[in-house]
C-alpha cells in the first residue's frame, strides 16, 4: 500500500522547530518522532539530516578526505586487476554505491553529514563512470522516454519499489542516482503541484500527459545531434579511473 506519508509536501518552519525539539527529546529514535509529528521515518530522518548540513561548496580538504575513506572501503571490495598496486584492482559497478558506510564517513569528514556525503560521492561517481560517453539533447530524451515506460511497467505502489539498478543503462554508465536525478527533474518540470500527488498519480501524469509530449520532441530532433558513438556500457571499473588522485 502506499505510505501517504511520504507525499505530505515540504516541512514548514513550525514543524522544522518541532523536529528539533522532539530529537533533543529521543535523539535519533526516528519512529517515536514519527509518530508524533505524522511523518514517515524516512521524512523525518532525511529532513534532519539536511537541517543539521553545513552548506556551500566543499573545500578541497574536505573532498581528500571524503574520496580518502571511500576509496579505503571499496579496496576492500575490489579484486586485484593484475601488476599495478592497488591502481589495477578491479571493482564492479554497483560496489561503487551499494551499502556503503556513510556514518563513519561522515565522521571522518566531520564538518558534514551522512547525507551530505553521500550526494557528493554521487554527484562525483556520475563524472567519472560516464567518462567517455556524452549524452546529448536526443539521447536524453530517449531515456526520459525509457525511463517512464520502465517504472510504469513495474506497476509498483511506492518510489521506495523501484529497482533503480535495473534502469541504468537507459543514460548508458551511471549509478542510480542519476536515474533518481532525472526522475526529479521529470515530476518538478513537467507535473503541476506534484507534492499533493500519490506516486501512482505521479507515474499516470508522465505516462498519460508528459510521454506523449517527450515523443513529439523527439521526432524534432536532428540524428547529427548523435554523432559521437555512445560509451560503451560497463559492468566494472579499476579503481584507478574513480580515484586518479590517490
Amino acid at each position: 500500500m502506499c505510505n501517504r506519508e511520504n507525499y505530505l509536501g515540504r516541512f514548514t518552519e513550525d514543524e522544522n522547530k518541532v523536529l528539533k525539539e522532539l530529537y533533543s527529546l529521543h535523539g535519533s529514535n526516528w519512529t517515536t518522532i514519527s509518530d508524533k509529528m505524522g511523518r514517515s521515518c524516512e521524512a523525518v530522518k532525511k529532513r534532519f539530516n539536511v537541517m543539521s548540513e553545513v552548506y556551500g561548496p566543499w573545500s578541497e580538504a574536505e573532498l581528500k578526505v571524503l574520496l580518502t575513506c571511500l576509496h579505503q572501503q571499496l579496496l576492500k571490495r575490489a579484486e586485484p586487476g593484475g601488476e599495478g598496486g592497488d591502481g589495477s584492482a578491479v571493482i564492479q559497478k554497483m560496489d561503487l554505491y551499494k551499502k556503503l558506510e556513510w556514518s563513519r564517513v561522515a565522521k571522518q569528514v566531520q564538518t558534514r553529514s551522512w547525507l551530505h556525503c553521500k550526494n557528493k560521492w554521487m554527484t562525483y561517481l556520475m563524472g567519472k563512470m560516464k567518462t567517455g560517453g556524452k549524452i546529448h539533447r536526443r539521447k536524453s530524451i530517449e531515456g526520459q522516454i525509457q525511463l517512464i515506460k520502465a517504472i510504469n511497467e513495474m506497476a509498483v505502489e511506492e518510489s521506495g519499489d523501484i529497482v533503480w539498478d535495473d534502469l541504468t543503462h537507459l543514460f548508458g554508465n551511471t549509478p542510480p542516482a542519476y536515474l533518481q536525478k532525472k526522475f526529479y527533474q521529470l515530476k518538478v518540470t513537467y507535473i503541476p503541484h506534484v507534492n499533493r500527488k500519490s506516486f501512482r498519480d505521479i507515474i499516470d501524469f508522465l505516462y498519460e500527459k508528459t510521454l506523449p509530449k517527450l515523443e513529439k520532441d523527439l521526432k524534432g530532433c536532428k540524428d547529427a545531434e548523435d554523432a559521437d558513438e555512445p560509451a560503451e556500457l560497463r559492468q566494472s571499473y579499476k579503481l584507478s579511473e574513480i580515484f586518479p588522485n590517490l
